[in-house]
């Protein structure tokens, strides 16, 4: 009667553990830059005045240690023409949430031109929520809000200067026109589609 076979003893197995072994450090080692795998984290939305000699992977520092990567870069296009960079942060979770009054640098990493970036953690109470709705004037769709100091896209967004889509409140007419022609702008450029945001 033959005995229950040994993994040890059978070469087939070892060979097929060690090939899978190899394939696992491989995927490993490749996706180092972007975060191990299955492990929750914290992901904020940055705006940055360009995204020159970044690319995804860079490493996302608070005092000189590592706590995450740049995960994609984004170009977005304002109403006017003009372009800026929005960079999506991959973070561990120790850091969320991120104090809303922290500030972000894009720093040299070496003289080659790598780059990395840099949070300086503020000391607000307040904190960005993971994964929040990016409010911006090509995200969210026109709600428009009239309040004593003017009119603005959306009510989330009053007191954001970025936001004010004019002075004056009253009269309307030339409000919703500023608020069609934006629109108009931003569906010849092709830009990304809105999403609703409604406020209850």
């Amino acid at each position: 009667m033959r005995g229950r076979g040994n993994i040890a003893g059978n070469p087939v197995l070892i060979g097929a553990a060690t090939v899978l072994v190899v394939i696992v450090a491989v995927f490993l080692a490749y996706n180092a830059n972007q975060g191990l795998p299955f492990v929750p984290t914290y992901q904020l939305k940055v705006d940055a005045p360009s995204g020159a000699n970044l690319v995804r992977g860079n490493e996302v520092r608070i005092g000189g240690a590592r706590v995450g990567s740049l995960s994609r870069i984004q170009a977005v296009r304002r109403p006017d023409g003009t372009s800026f960079a929005r960079l999506t942060l991959k973070l561990d979770k120790v850091v969320q949430p991120l104090a809303k009054d922290s500030r972000v640098l894009i720093r040299p990493r070496s003289a080659l031109g790598l780059k990395y970036v840099e949070l300086t953690q503020g000391r607000s109470e307040e904190g960005f929520a993971d994964g929040g709705l990016h409010i911006s004037l090509d995200t969210v769709e026109p709600e428009p809000t009239l309040t004593a100091d003017g009119a603005w896209w959306h009510p989330v967004g009053v007191t954001n200067p970025h936001l004010k889509v004019a002075e004056s409140p009253l009269p309307l007419a030339p409000v919703l026109d500023i608020i069609r022609d934006v629109v108009a702008v931003q569906a010849a450029g092709a830009s990304e589609g809105r999403q609703v945001f409604r406020c209850t």
